[in-house]
């Protein structure tokens, strides 16, 4: 998925220190830290679009692609 969100220098500034010190922690409950700190700065994103390689289908992903499709969703 490719999504955005603006910030403010102030938001970017707290969250990037989060991120920071979340990556920097030493024990066991620094992936915890981490995955908490990125998902406070991946919320209230705002979609723009979604990217895939190119694989085998999966089961249920022709149904999937026709769903998206049936809703107006270009699927490429």
């Amino acid at each position: 998925m490719i999504a955005r969100r603006y910030l403010s220098r102030e938001e970017w500034d707290i969250m990037n220190n989060n991120l920071q010190e979340a990556k920097q922690m030493v024990g066991g409950n620094r992936k915890e830290a981490v995955r908490l700190a990125n998902e406070a700065l991946e919320t209230g994103l705002e979609l723009i679009g979604a990217t895939g390689v190119e694989d085998r289908l999966q089961p249920g992903v022709s149904e999937t692609l026709e769903s998206l499709a049936a809703a107006g969703i270009k699927v490429c």
